[in-house]
């Protein structure tokens, strides 16, 4: 699947929110630059209605190795991402997915813009010496 600006400056922010050094949400391994940690997320990015495949609520930041092993065992993925995300932030997912509207490629530029602030609002906080998970403000809330 092709990525375009927007897709990596939003897998930017998902492994960078989760702390300094930027931290697998499954198993902890924290790596300094991010590397080896991927954008996982949790309703396919090929979902884009609702903008959910930009919605920092559909992805976590996991180590390579978690996600190869969550994707092969969807079983697992399903009860990690409810003891970690609970039912009610999967149901509004699942909201998201089956009745958001299409993205046109005006909403993806604005989405863009957006994540572009948050990406500022992040980089401030970790100059300010902020190291934990830090919280994004979703451009569809």
């Amino acid at each position: 699947m092709k990525r375009d600006k927007l897709d990596v400056l939003f897998s930017k922010i998902v492994r960078f929110r989760t702390g300094e050094p930027p931290v697998c949400q499954s198993c902890g391994l924290q790596s300094p630059e991010g590397y080896g940690l991927d954008c996982a997320h949790i309703h396919s990015r090929r979902y884009t209605s609702g903008g959910l495949r930009w919605s920092v609520d559909n992805a976590l930041c996991l180590c390579r190795s978690c996600h190869r092993m969550y994707t092969a065992q969807p079983a697992n993925w399903g009860r990690f991402l409810m003891d970690l995300l609970g039912e009610g932030h999967l149901d509004l997912l699942n909201d998201k997915l089956n009745n958001g509207q299409r993205v046109k490629k005006a909403d993806k530029e604005e989405i863009y813009q957006h994540l572009k602030g948050q990406w500022e609002h992040l980089r401030e906080r970790r100059m300010d010496g902020d190291i934990g998970y830090i919280e994004i403000t979703d451009y569809y809330q």
